[in-house]
């Protein structure tokens, strides 16, 4: 959503991997393949994903980047107000946001265990297992320095059952808080573009390249999908 709003709605544009127009800051702190690179000759992966660090800084402006930080790991500079850089933030029920990290960890993470335990984990902020449990740790810790921060001009408090219960509405509010503006017509397509059959269907977005990706490799031998509609 953001990047369409960002650039002008250009579908064709669109239609490059969502992890090169619109990059995880930390993912290669999450994925550290360098021994892999070293021993296996074969193994060619993509920029972003070897230093995604060095990739976010080569972007062109404006940049858009996806991360997983909390408040307290962001730039000091941001922090401290001296940079203010447009920040959305997203949050989501914590039970659908632990099945959905469960799903994520066993995809990408190699996380064998049992969903019971990955809970237990989850409600104590654990570390084992999955990277994401533990940046996200503990979970309301996470949320809180940024809903208390809500009323600031450059951020952006959004909740994901927000967008599932009236999509177009979120787009408006998106759209007005990055300065841009949109006819109702755009914002009917863009809400179309970004319909959970579509997002399902849409191989730029639906990360199914980067799971393909992780069992060539075997990285992850899991069978499944990141497509849940609760």
């Amino acid at each position: 959503m953001v990047w369409m709003i960002v650039n002008e709605l250009d579908f064709v544009k669109g239609q490059e991997d969502l992890a090169v127009r619109c990059p995880f800051l930390e993912l290669s702190a999450i994925f550290d393949h360098r021994e892999t690179i070293r021993t296996n000759k074969d193994f060619d992966p993509p920029p972003f994903l070897v230093d995604s660090l060095k990739f976010v800084k080569n972007l062109k402006s404006p940049k858009c980047i996806k991360t997983h930080l909390p408040w307290i790991l962001l730039p000091k500079q941001i922090q401290e107000n001296i940079k203010k850089p447009k920040i959305i933030y997203v949050t989501r029920n914590p039970k659908d946001t632990c099945i959905s990290y469960h799903n994520h960890s066993k995809l990408l993470e190699g996380y064998t265990g049992s969903f019971e335990d990955f809970c237990k984990l989850f409600l104590a902020g654990k570390r084992e297992y999955t990277f994401f449990i533990n940046i996200l740790r503990p979970f309301w810790q996470h949320i809180f320095p940024f809903w208390e921060r809500r009323n600031q001009p450059n951020i952006l408090f959004l909740k994901y059952e927000e967008m599932i219960k009236d999509l177009p509405a979120i787009i408006r509010k998106v759209a007005q808080f990055l300065e841009k503006d949109l006819t109702d017509e755009q914002v009917d397509r863009l809400s179309d573009h970004l319909s959970f059959t579509n997002m399902k269907n849409n191989p730029s977005v639906n990360y199914e390249k980067l799971v393909a990706f992780n069992k060539k490799y075997e990285f992850t031998n899991f069978d499944g999908s990141f497509h849940e509609k609760r």
